[in-house]
């Protein structure tokens, strides 16, 4: 027998050793004995893999949440200056544009209002990451809410065909105004990135029971079975050949199931590869 195993551990960070001396409760180590140490070890190897590993995944979020942070608060202010001198070339403040120069400016401001909505997300779920994301709710028209988030995403469609089939009647929720339309948005947004240009994408808004619906349907490149459980997690983005080129932060999608969620809600997708997709954003109205 032996009075003393060196037994190695193989961590996933490196080699590492666990050494056991003998004692009064074993004088010497048998062949048992020295079987029965080395399958601890391995257990104990993969055990401590997967606190390191955890540990790992919390301080990179606590990284990301971070940056997200800073880097949103750092773009912000820039452009807010750059939409200020957008809207003033447009109104024509800062002299008379050409006609050419003039037919742009509506893409031009959309397109950094995209990049608002971006930093916005960023901010968000910074602040949801460190609970300090809150709902101001106040009594709202989910009909008159959605007509306005439509409506300002029209700049940046072009010539694409957004058609808005929603009731003629009221339909009164507790909402937080603002971020209902924020997930409305992200929703078209969502639909855009991942449909052709030439096709069509439609809203719909009803009624269900006790719960408003806005439904978001495209024509786009759907969305394969097994790729579904990323849609919405946080940086989740579905990389295909067809969709490597969508820019996008990963966020949109987390950020407005949680909202969702916030105001006892929630969004779901139905989708199948090559068919296009249908998100359901669900929130409950005023009896």
């Amino acid at each position: 027998g032996q009075t003393t195993l060196v037994i190695p551990l193989d961590f996933q960070q490196g080699p590492g050793a666990m050494v056991i001396v003998a004692g009064p409760f074993t004088p010497l180590f048998g062949d048992d004995e020295v079987t029965r140490l080395r399958q601890y070890a391995s257990s104990i190897t993969a055990s401590l893999d997967r606190v390191t590993l955890t540990a790992r995944i919390h301080d990179l979020e606590k990284a990301k949440t971070e940056f997200m942070n800073i880097a949103s608060h750092e773009l912000r202010g820039p452009m807010t200056v750059i939409k200020g001198y957008l809207t003033m070339l447009e109104g024509g403040s800062l002299g008379i544009l050409a006609p050419k120069a003039i037919s742009v400016m509506p893409l031009l401001i959309a397109k950094a209002d995209e990049v608002n909505a971006m930093i916005e997300q960023m901010l968000e779920a910074a602040r949801l990451e460190e609970g300090h994301l809150e709902l101001r709710k106040e009594t709202g028209d989910i009909v008159e809410l959605t007509e306005l988030a439509v409506d300002s995403m029209r700049p940046m469609l072009a010539e694409r065909q957004l058609d808005l089939d929603a009731p003629k009647t009221t339909m009164l929720a507790d909402v937080d105004i603002e971020r209902f339309q924020i997930v409305v948005r992200n929703l078209i947004s969502n639909a855009i990135k991942y449909s052709p240009e030439e096709a069509p994408i439609k809203v719909v808004v009803n009624r269900n029971g006790e719960t408003a619906r806005v439904i978001v349907i495209d024509r786009g490149v759907g969305i394969a079975p097994e790729d579904q459980s990323k849609l919405f997690t946080k940086f989740g983005r579905i990389e295909r050949g067809s969709t490597m080129h969508v820019a996008g932060t990963g966020l949109g999608l987390w950020l407005s199931r949680e909202i969702a969620r916030m105001h006892d809600g929630d969004i779901t997708c139905e989708s199948a590869e090559g068919s296009g997709s249908t998100f359901t954003f669900e929130v409950p109205i005023i009896p």
